[in-house]
């Protein structure tokens, strides 16, 4: 057999030993030819030496003993915040102080620390200047970015944050204090709260509101259940009874209205013309007689 092959057979045989049947430890002692070494020339004492039988061969011959024990579940990860990002850090003449204050603080600190400020690392040794501007743009946040020493360490990351944290925000408390907490809303049965529910109750009795609407009145009679183009007003043009000289005029012809209309020429009124024999009174009589006409 070829030696590739017999690499591959083996390594089948001890991967799916369990599959199979196979005890693992008896093909590695065919692979490695443990049967025909001979104890009595061996190299060193453990060659040498009688192997103890184990209790426990392998998972093939013993499954139960080399069952996988349950994992413990993973404690739960905790988001952590966003660090505030700053893409404008211009600073205004007022930041420039605390700036200048902090780089004070730390020239101060260094000195007592005993270590020399013009040491190969100076005065970053204590807090770079990158991170020196970033606590200036933290302080002057209206949301009040560090509020504790925490989030100073959170935000910044400055390995100091516990040594120093106090003392900065120190700084940053009195260039930039943090807005007065709201106060709290009155409780009820309190005086105050009685004295204003008493006037609101008094004020919206006498008062009223701006935006009501007004009723719509009609023009002509004065009532409120119409307007003065609806035909149910009693001074609509509609309602008027004819006079004793246009009996024999419709109704729609002595109503109608002037404005804009043709003017007959025999009669005066408007809404025709002296042709229209069917309208015209006065086409209509000289039609009934003709010699009266004539």
């Amino acid at each position: 057999m070829a030696e590739d092959q017999y690499e591959f057979d083996v390594m089948d045989a001890f991967i799916n030993a369990r599959n199979r049947g196979f005890c693992r430890r008896d093909i590695c002692d065919e692979y490695f030819q443990n049967h025909k070494a001979d104890r009595q020339k061996a190299c060193c004492t453990r060659c040498g030496g009688v192997s103890v039988s184990s209790r426990l061969c392998c998972d093939a011959c013993s499954p139960d003993a080399f069952m996988l024990l349950p994992l413990s579940q993973p404690p739960e990860k905790i988001r952590a915040k966003r660090r505030v990002n700053f893409k404008d850090s211009t600073m205004n003449a007022y930041d420039i102080t605390l700036c200048n204050a902090l780089r004070k603080w730390r020239n101060e600190t260094l000195q007592r620390s005993g270590k020399s400020p013009n040491g190969f690392f100076g005065p970053n040794l204590i807090l770079s200047d990158k991170l020196l501007i970033r606590i200036v743009m933290l302080a002057r946040d209206r949301a009040n970015k560090i509020p504790d020493i925490d989030a100073l360490a959170h935000q910044t990351n400055w390995i100091h944050a516990k040594k120093y944290g106090a003392e900065i925000l120190l700084y940053a408390t009195c260039w930039y204090p943090p807005p007065a907490p709201p106060q709290p809303p009155l409780q009820g049965g309190t005086l105050a709260n009685l004295v204003t529910s008493d006037v609101m109750a008094a004020g919206s009795s006498q008062v009223q509101p701006a935006n009501e609407k007004r009723p719509r009145k009609c023009s002509a009679c004065g009532s409120t259940s119409h307007n003065a183009r609806n035909s149910v007003c009693p001074k609509h043009p509609s309602r008027k009874l004819p006079s004793a000289d246009q009996e024999n005029i419709p109704p729609a012809a002595a109503s109608a209205p002037t404005t804009g209309k043709q003017k007959c020429g025999k009669c005066n009124n408007y809404g025709h013309n002296a042709r229209n024999r069917r309208v015209c009174p006065m086409q209509q009589t000289s039609d009934a007689n003709p010699s009266a006409a004539s």
